[in-house]
């Protein structure tokens, strides 16, 4: 995980080497046959929504699949965008 200030933002970078947003999002089904919903995902989205409003900022997040040059997927990215508060 890497913080950086840019813009006013505060950016979060998250990587992981798993086996990628899209495979996790694809091979997750529950017991009964459904595809799992994220519900943290639409949370994340709808926070975001409600500082946008309050800050009137461009508050966001990506999710991405990383690849290997081979086009194979080795793991993910997420960048997380909030807008930067100093505490002085």
């Amino acid at each position: 995980m890497h913080l950086r200030i840019d813009n006013n933002m505060l950016v979060c970078d998250i990587t992981d080497n798993g086996i990628g947003y899209t495979n996790s999002r694809n091979g997750i089904k529950r017991a009964s046959g459904y595809k799992k919903e994220s519900l943290g995902l639409k949370l994340t989205e709808d926070r975001l929504r409600v500082i946008n409003q309050m800050k009137l900022s461009q508050a966001s997040f990506t999710i991405q699949d990383l690849q290997t040059k081979d086009n194979k997927l080795r793991g993910t990215r997420v960048l997380l965008s909030l807008p930067y508060i100093s505490a002085a």
